[in-house]
């Protein structure tokens, strides 16, 4: 087994050397796979938010659908609860630590946002936001200042929080066209941040031209609009609905999650696709075998994240029960592999041909199109959930990754069973994954009371909440389609036919990405 010692905060490694063996050890350990981990139970739902605190990571905030957040201290010789929070009226959504670990805020389908004081002991916020019409999809602490934050929502407002500005209330309100999906600051760059809709745009920011009087506003404060669109060569096009979008730590690679697509990858300074993530390949270069199924998002918001040495790993969940950790080559190497062609190409392309994607930034330069690399092997998988994964969120210096989801637990995974700081070990983690059950008529039965609001059966009282939770999941993976069997882009997207007007359907400004899905 590999030692961990090495692994503690970077502030005890400052000599060059011992950074440099500290990498290579990270390296090692994403190499091997993350096989061992432990079940953290302390919520009664599903859990939808995961957060690690600025700096160290020490504590870890989690919520859900119980609308409590929890503190977990991660340097305990037992992890466990160290605070709990209470206040939301609904499912909790986001949370996010501020830059000095100072707060932590939450928001969710209330419509508010919670920000609490980490320290005190009553557990209640010491201030409630109520600006926002409908649910709050996201909160993000600014990355230098305590004070400083933005909220999203379906409302389709960016709202920034700062005790420094005079602002009123309409000067720090961004309104935009769409639902607003998330909203992420640059971890690097304080005035930049990210935005994504329920119309699949996703657009880098400036808050000197985002907020503020009218006449000092540009352009929403859009300094670049993202290739989102995808295209056959047919001509047929689609633009996904995006769910999440985050960015690496050095605040240079972002990578965009959507339904009935896949994770994909952006530098910040480029608006056309570096990459895609799928799973058409398991961790050892074999197809899934027979029965077995793969990364896909039809079911559920998904938030993933990148991590590990140099930011070059990327994990997120998915609707086969399993999280996925993709590693992502450096930023050069993807742009020299990343093709380019021509409309008249594009047209001639065969449309058996696989992950055939372009982009163009205006209406004048749509002849281009960029087709991404296609990462098709995870690193790794991450397994131990009977159910769907939402989130996948890596340390920020420790070689541990959390994931959530439909399940009421958190599982904590590592390379190894010792985990720094703590005394008990961690177990080694299943290697099989639950498979999609076909649906009983008891099953059916059950899930109709549910959806009714009825009372468990007298058959299920024994039942807990998390089997209920995933009866009901079970069949919505059913209906949905929890699988890609019909190739690898048959992701349930809704296609328009190459007739439709452009401009009725997207901002002349959007840029456009391409793909061409595995039609036989």
């Amino acid at each position: 087994m590999l030692s961990i010692l090495p692994l503690g905060s970077p502030s005890a490694l400052r000599p060059a050397k011992a950074l440099h063996v500290r990498k290579d050890i990270l390296n090692s350990y994403y190499e091997e796979g993350f096989n061992y981990s432990k079940s953290l139970n302390g919520h009664k739902s599903c859990v939808n938010a995961l957060a690690f605190t600025s700096g160290d990571g020490r504590h870890m905030a989690s919520a859900g659908d119980d609308r409590t957040v929890r503190l977990w201290d991660l340097h305990r010789d037992e992890i466990a609860v160290t605070s709990t929070f209470s206040g939301p009226r609904g499912n909790v959504f986001s949370l996010a630590f501020s830059a000095s670990n100072k707060y932590l805020y939450s928001g969710g389908v209330d419509c508010k946002v919670f920000r609490y004081t980490l320290g005190a002991n009553d557990g209640a916020a010491d201030t409630v936001w109520g600006y926002h019409d409908e649910d709050v999809r996201a909160v993000t602490a600014h990355p230098y200042n305590d004070d400083v934050l933005l909220s999203c929502g379906e409302d389709g407002k960016v709202i920034l929080y700062d005790s420094r500005s005079d602002f009123t209330r309409a000067q720090a309100t961004l309104q935009l066209m769409s639902e607003v999906t998330c909203v992420q600051y640059n971890p690097q760059m304080d005035h930049v941040f990210v935005t994504s809709d329920a119309a699949g745009k996703v657009c880098l920011r400036d808050a000197r031209m985002a907020f503020g009087p009218l006449t000092s506003r540009s352009q929403s404060g859009a300094v670049h609009t993202y290739a989102t669109t995808l295209q056959k060569p047919s001509g047929a096009y689609t633009k996904p609905t995006v769910s999440s979008v985050v960015f690496d730590a050095d605040g240079s690679k972002l990578c965009v999650t959507s339904q009935h697509f896949y994770p994909t990858i952006y530098s910040v300074g480029d608006t056309a696709p570096l990459a895609i993530c799928t799973g058409r390949l398991f961790p050892d270069g074999n197809p899934p075998p027979g029965g077995e199924r793969t990364y896909s998002n039809n079911a559920t918001i998904k938030h993933g994240s990148f991590g590990g040495p140099d930011g070059a790993y990327y994990a997120a969940g998915s609707d086969d029960f399993r999280g996925y950790v993709w590693g992502i080559p450096p930023i050069r190497e993807l742009q020299e592999q990343r093709q380019t062609i021509d409309q008249a190409e594009w047209r001639t392309r065969e449309i058996s041909q696989v992950a055939d994607s372009a982009f163009s930034d205006t209406k004048s330069d749509r002849q281009a199109r960029y087709i991404p690399v296609q990462l098709d092997r995870p690193e790794f998988h991450l397994r131990g959930h009977q159910s769907i994964v939402n989130s996948a969120l890596v340390h920020p210096h420790l070689p541990l990754i959390a994931t959530a989801g439909i399940e009421s637990h958190i599982m904590l995974h590592s390379p190894t069973a010792g985990v720094p700081f703590s005394q008990e070990p961690l177990g080694v983690t299943r290697l099989d994954t639950r498979r999609l059950p076909l649906a009983s008529p008891e099953d059916r039965v059950a899930i109709r009371r549910i959806l009714m609001g009825m009372e468990a059966s007298p058959d299920d009282e024994d039942d807990s909440a998390d089997h209920i939770t995933i009866q009901l999941f079970d069949e919505i993976l059913r209906t949905e389609g929890g699988d890609d069997d019909n190739g690898p882009f048959d992701t349930g997207l809704s296609w328009l036919s190459d007739d439709t007007d452009w401009d009725s359907e997207s901002n002349s400004d959007d840029a456009m990405m391409v793909i061409d899905s595995d039609e036989g």
